[in-house]
């Protein structure tokens, strides 16, 4: 008789392990997002949809917020523009107004040191180097000004701003 009730239970032994995998296979499947829905449901965050008009008079009154401060900026810039402008040219001027007139500043110029002083001599010479120096200096400051401005197309480009 016991052997009878064994062979019973070896015979449903099999179907029961089979219920039980099927029966583990729908609880994993049920619960291996539980991590996401858990943080998902504890999102206090409230989310809320507006319609289109409601978005429309919003960006109304931003754009009415923001529109006097945007205009004085420009205003700003184009008198900092203006300011930067005559500074080029007062710039330009002193440059200009430093430079010799001769078309070669450069050129070797000969003086006839006959009868002088070695002092005098000396002294020429250092003036000589002294003019050289401030040529060098003009010319940096020369490319210095065409370094801030070197084309039309900006001043153009900022004054339609």
């Amino acid at each position: 008789m016991q052997f009878a009730a064994l062979s019973c239970e070896n015979v449903s032994l099999p179907w029961k392990i089979a219920a039980k995998r099927e029966a583990q296979k729908v609880v994993r499947a049920g619960t291996y997002d539980l991590p996401r829905i858990t943080k998902v449901l504890e999102n206090e965050h409230i989310f809320l949809l507006i319609d289109e008009a409601t978005v429309r008079r919003y960006k109304a009154d931003l754009t009415d917020e923001i529109e006097p401060q945007i205009n004085e900026l420009i205003s700003r810039a184009e008198k900092g523009l203006q300011i930067l402008l005559k500074r080029e040219s007062m710039l330009r001027a002193k440059v200009e107004s430093s430079m010799p007139s001769r078309p070669s500043s450069r050129a070797a110029v000969t003086i006839n040191t006959a009868g002088m002083s070695k002092l005098d001599i000396r002294k020429i010479q250092m003036l000589s180097r002294q003019r050289e120096k401030l040529e060098d200096e003009a010319a940096a400051l020369q490319r210095e000004i065409d370094d801030l401005l070197p084309d039309d197309h900006r001043l153009g480009y900022l004054a339609g701003l």
